[in-house]
């Protein structure tokens, strides 16, 4: 027999820690429900039980720890960047003109900044990863458009 879901761990999709108990996180606002849809999908590709948590129609499902430590602060949230995208994520930061990678940096900070554990910190390179190639695609793309005149 099952045990009941309430007493099943489960992955937050902020840490990558395992928690019984999510709550709910509304700091960010997912208007577009196929890009959210989309976004999960990608985020699967990196942890599929996380995935299964973020970006629903009413916002999050965290733990409280991640819950806590973006209240207020969502644009420094990896699940807000990584829905967002990387590159318009450098974009907001006012990295015009600058690599991807230019983002790195802030992440590092923030990984140095919250002293997080050592899962944490490889699900958030990966993350890292997957939005670097998405945002290096996506500029390639425009440089390809620019050239041929479109």
């Amino acid at each position: 027999m099952n045990p009941p879901k309430r007493d099943r761990l489960s992955i937050c999709p902020v840490c990558a820690r395992p928690t019984v108990k999510f709550v709910r996180c509304t700091e960010c606002h997912w208007s577009s429900p196929e890009r959210s849809a989309a976004r999960r999908q990608l985020l699967a590709t990196v942890n599929p039980v996380a995935a299964k948590h973020a970006y629903t129609e009413v916002g999050c499902n965290t733990c409280s720890s991640c819950r806590e430590q973006f209240r207020g602060r969502s644009e420094c949230c990896p699940l807000r960047m990584f829905h967002d995208g990387l590159l318009a994520h450098v974009v907001a930061q006012a990295d015009r003109g600058r690599e991807p990678s230019a983002a790195v940096p802030v992440w590092e900070r923030y990984l140095r900044e919250w002293l997080l554990p050592e899962e944490t910190e490889e699900y958030w390179a990966s993350l890292m990863r997957v939005a670097c190639q998405e945002a290096k695609s996506a500029l390639d793309d425009i440089e390809r458009k620019t050239v041929a005149g479109e």
